[in-house]
């Protein structure tokens, strides 16, 4: 990175994302992006783009014919905050949930390749055949070849 930068860790931490804007009528949850010629169609997707609290003023289709906007209404946005925080919440879980799954799978894989399988050599050695012709070699040291179709693992 340039040591240039313009932009100070204070002047970040107190930049904001201005206002956001919402229409159930022309907005897009997926290539809107806030503004007033791309709003959003949700507030909540508004409340995911901003990412954190405090969230900046929404906007929301006015009901009057002479305002194109309106701020959106207190009670409402409490409600759906209350969505977010446990969107939120479910995300952390989860996340913790893989942390944890992925550091039991690395501690699993370690254990797994200190397992050394070596033959016996002191037994005969293990011929050859195919599943068909194992009644032939009964009470004899085999080695049988295959593939498996479907694993179902368990626990």
């Amino acid at each position: 990175m340039s040591g240039d930068s313009s932009i100070g860790t204070s002047e970040v931490k107190n930049m904001s994302l201005g206002d956001l804007y919402t229409s159930e009528k022309s907005g897009s949850d997926e290539v809107g992006g806030g503004s007033e010629e791309k709003p959003f169609k949700t507030i909540l997707q508004a409340m995911r783009s901003a990412g954190k609290e405090p969230f900046p003023t929404i906007y929301v289709d006015s009901k009057k014919d002479e305002k194109r906007w309106e701020v959106a209404s207190k009670s409402q946005l409490k409600k759906i905050q209350k969505i977010w925080q446990r969107e939120q919440y479910k995300n952390e879980d989860r996340l913790k949930q893989e942390t944890e799954d992925a550091e039991k799978r690395e501690k699993n894989l370690e254990e797994a390749k200190k397992v050394k399988i070596a033959e016996d050599t002191t037994l005969p050695t293990a011929a050859l055949i195919k599943i068909r012709d194992s009644t032939a070699h009964r009470d004899k040291r085999v080695k049988i070849n295959g593939w498996v179709h479907r694993l179902r693992r368990q626990g």
